[in-house]
């Protein structure tokens, strides 16, 4: 079984996407990255992210999976080079390495600044690009997504990673550092280890475990059975009341038949048969019109846990909103950014009037409506304001603050879909389907108001007065 042992985490210039989980056939990874930090190319990463996560490679067949890449990256590759033309002192082109793994096979492709290797226990395997080539620095050597005005030649590889093996993806110059470290099986863990402790890098590491041979196939499967779970109980029923009832109820006709052979009673022993059989395909019908929620499997377990917490000094107001790196939040008359991995304050700014309504739009900017009419835009980075506008909006956010739903295609460990509501201090989640209650989450303060579900972070954030909390949702195997 093929498994994340470790990654690096989302941090200005560079993205990591994982849909990875134990059990599924496929599984999706993906690391970005720009050269800089500006905000420009942070947006088109942000979009390059968007598009991948809608391409669906979930639902393509695998022998289409190849020929899906290319054309994809072909037309991309055109529109990356596009904007990028926009900002002639950045840097022209992405670092990209993007993964499909089809149980132990994995289909990638490669741009720009990211080595790849296997760690066997007895040596290191190169992957693509060579030590000697990790130097390069002309655009044209690194083969960045969105540098040639071109339609490029997308090479889609194949590898089998093996048994005992880690997979290693990382960026280059975190690259030759660890070289320098040493390349080894046993200390993968502790080298990269110490390059964290230093400084931030994108990376990826997967490790096939090895299965052992005492271990049995889990009974508990990953799939959304309550029909024809439903469907096949009733049918064990319907032949046990068969064994037990139908059988004597016929034998004892039979025995009536033998001592009076007379054509009524076999004709009276034709009907009685027809009309259970009958009776029993009404009932196979109706079940099967039912949305029935009798499950074979026991039911999934997901956990809430709260992760870090954050106070300001008036009560949050209005919704809450997020992009890949920061929590955007109102209180009053003031609005703030929030950074997602620690919690602080990147910026605040204050308005005449009070916030009623942010929205987050594209080109990195927010919409800020105010109670006495006004629409203000503003750009994320900074909160610095682009232009300002009068329209008049209504209030949605008590419609919104009180339900979020989690589907199938934002959390594909889940087996159902789920949604989270709020009463006092309980968030609960449930069941989308029979509404039944699989997780609670207790507050130390009421809940005002939560977010929508945050797929890169796997999270929602909450507000309780002048708190603002986030909470991991965690599907236990």
């Amino acid at each position: 079984m093929i498994k994340i042992f470790d990654s690096s985490k989302n941090f200005p210039g560079n993205y990591i996407y994982l849909d990875h989980f134990p059990g599924q056939n496929r599984n999706i990874m993906l690391l970005l990255s720009h050269h800089s930090e500006d905000s420009f190319s942070s947006q088109i990463l942000e979009n390059l992210l968007s598009e991948i996560i809608e391409l669906d490679l979930d639902n393509i067949s695998e022998d289409k999976i190849i020929s899906a890449l290319q054309s994809f990256f072909v037309e991309i590759n055109w529109r990356i080079y596009s904007l990028l033309g926009q900002r002639p002192d950045l840097e022209r082109g992405v670092s990209l390495f993007l993964g499909v793994m089809e149980n132990d096979r994995l289909y990638f492709v490669q741009f720009g600044r990211y080595f790849m290797g296997i760690f066997e226990k007895t040596e290191f395997k190169e992957i693509g690009r060579k030590w000697d080539n990790l130097a390069m620095t002309s655009r044209d050597d690194l083969m960045l997504l969105g540098s040639r005005d071109v339609d490029i030649a997308v090479k889609v590889e194949q590898i089998i990673i093996p048994e005992s093996s880690y997979f290693l993806v990382i960026d280059n110059s975190a690259a030759m550092l660890l070289k320098n470290l040493g390349l080894n099986y046993l200390s993968i863990n502790e080298h990269l280890n110490q390059l964290k402790a230093k400084d931030k890098f994108g990376f990826l590491l997967l490790k096939f475990w090895e299965q052992k041979a005492s271990s049995n196939t889990p009974w508990r499967r990953r799939k959304r059975v309550n029909r024809t779970a439903t469907i096949l109980l009733i049918l064990i029923i319907l032949s046990a009341a068969y064994v037990y009832y139908g059988k004597n109820l016929i034998d004892d006709l039979f025995s009536r038949l033998k001592f009076t052979r007379n054509e009524f009673t076999r004709n009276d022993i034709k009907e009685q048969f027809f009309l259970l059989q009958e009776q029993a395909q009404d009932l196979l019908n109706q079940l099967a019109n039912e949305d029935m929620n009798i499950a074979i499997f026991p039911q999934q377990k997901i956990l809430m846990e709260s992760d870090w917490e954050m106070n300001i000094t008036r009560d949050f107001s209005s919704n809450t909103c997020f992009d890949y790196r920061g929590i955007y939040a109102a209180s009053g008359r003031s609005m703030y950014q929030i950074d997602k991995r620690n919690a602080e304050i990147k910026w605040e700014k204050s308005f005449d009037s009070k916030i009623e309504v942010l929205r987050l739009v594209d080109a990195n900017r927010i919409l800020v409506s105010l109670a006495d009419g006004k629409l203000i835009c503003l750009n994320r980075d900074d909160g610095k304001q682009i232009w300002e506008a009068e329209y008049d909006i209504p209030d949605t956010y008590s419609l919104q603050q009180g339900l979020s739903v989690i589907s199938l295609n934002q959390y594909r460990q889940l087996d159902d879909s789920v949604f989270l509501i709020f009463e006092g201090k309980k968030l609960t989640l449930s069941q989308v389907r029979s509404g039944e209650v699989i997780s609670e989450f207790e507050n130390d303060k009421k809940i005002d108001g939560i977010s929508e579900y945050d797929v890169l972070d796997k999270c929602i954030y909450i507000t309780a007065g002048n708190k603002l909390k986030k909470i991991n949702i965690k599907v236990k195997t």
